[in-house]
């Protein structure tokens, strides 16, 4: 089995995060990739760190999360069907890839605060969604009926 195949099967939505920083080795690797995808498409990606500003005001709400301090924006004009699915493919594939690197991540559409966002738009962009990225506490083992 690949890393990628083992990825997809062990990858979980996670909305708890430790304070722990990412590694460097984590960050370069997320931020290559975010580099690439932002030469080659019209869509953005944007990696936030040590800044969970976005995600303090939905704590009672459905999607509650902890201890996000790191994300990736997701930036596009939002009426671009195209620019949607790249940033799905995409997205996807960074998510994949921060599983195989022991991270935690969440894909995030309603429950936190774009305007918090530290990012600069251009005319027509917003944004769009989040990847919630970080270390994670590790998983409980379930118990099967």
């Amino acid at each position: 089995m690949t890393d990628l195949q083992n990825a997809i099967e062990i990858r979980r939505s996670r909305r708890k995060y430790l304070p722990a920083l990412m590694k460097e080795s984590d960050i370069d690797v997320l931020a290559a990739f975010i580099s690439e995808f932002n030469g080659n498409e019209d869509a953005k990606m944007r990696l936030v760190l040590d800044n969970g500003e976005a995600f303090n005001g939905f704590r009672k709400s459905y999607g509650m999360f902890s201890g996000v301090k790191n994300y990736v924006a997701l930036i596009c004009d939002k009426t671009n069907a195209l620019h949607l699915e790249k940033l799905g493919y995409y997205g996807e594939w960074l998510v994949l890839n921060a599983t195989m690197r022991g991270l935690g991540t969440c894909w995030v559409g309603g429950t936190f605060d774009r305007a918090a966002c530290p990012v600069d738009l251009a005319k027509g962009e917003s944004v769009v969604g989040a990847i919630t990225v970080g270390n994670v506490p590790p998983e409980r083992a379930s118990k099967k009926s």
